[in-house]
């Protein structure tokens, strides 16, 4: 009994999946970005097979896929008639939640000289995990790779700052959103794709909630 991801290819905002799941081949398309996403849905789908339903069927219906609050949501609201992205993981600051973000990052190019953006707050929550073994250098390395053009930073951040690359403008860090909402919003430009990750307490949702709000139109892609 296995299931095996044969190819994924990525294409305006979605996988193009093909799996094999216990000799049966299906292909589909998965309307997620994240790099873990083709290879997730395979073992949905092997579960599916186990349980006898239909593979091609069961396949077909992650084109109708929603996204809970927790799992991330993405964005392109119209803000003085151009498009601008918003990736909200506002909710989730988990360690390799980050590191999912930044792989992420490093695979999507703005259009027509968008700028990616990203804020932060620190990578884990330092007061429940006081002794959690952290590989900033690691980290170091996937945050390089993402080619952030702006960096905007809340909360405890600068504990983990060793992983900003000099190559990165880091505009502004505050103790909370409040201190760099200001600066945030004015400086957004045309095909921007900004990238929101922290852990809950920092309330990154907000400052989301306030981009969003921004735009006269506004479409939730997934």
């Amino acid at each position: 009994m296995r299931g095996k991801l044969v190819g994924a290819e990525y294409n305006n905002f979605e996988w193009d999946v093909v799996a094999a799941i216990m000799g049966e081949t299906v292909r589909y398309k998965l309307p997620l970005i994240e790099d873990y996403a083709p290879l997730a849905s395979v073992g949905v789908l092997l579960m599916a097979k186990l349980l006898n339903a239909n593979l091609k069927l069961s396949a077909s219906q992650y084109i109708n896929y929603k996204n809970y609050e927790s799992s991330g949501n993405l964005y392109k609201i119209r803000l003085n008639n151009f498009p601008v992205y918003i990736y909200d993981q506002s909710r989730r600051g988990e360690w390799k939640g980050f590191e999912s973000m930044f792989e992420l990052m490093s695979r999507l190019e703005p259009e027509n000289k968008g700028r990616k953006i990203a804020i932060l707050s620190e990578l884990i929550n330092l007061d429940d995990n006081k002794n959690a073994p952290i590989d900033l250098e690691k980290m170091r390395l996937k945050f390089e790779k993402a080619k952030v053009d702006i960096l905007y930073t809340i909360h405890d951040f600068k504990e983990h700052s060793i992983i900003v690359s000099p190559n990165t403008k880091w505009s502004q860090h505050g103790k909370d959103i409040y201190e760099i909402e200001d600066s945030l919003i004015s400086s957004i430009q045309p095909h921007d794709m900004i990238f929101v990750r922290g852990i809950e307490s920092a309330r990154l949702d907000i400052l989301v909630n306030k981009l969003i709000s921004l735009g006269d139109h506004i479409e939730k892609i997934y």
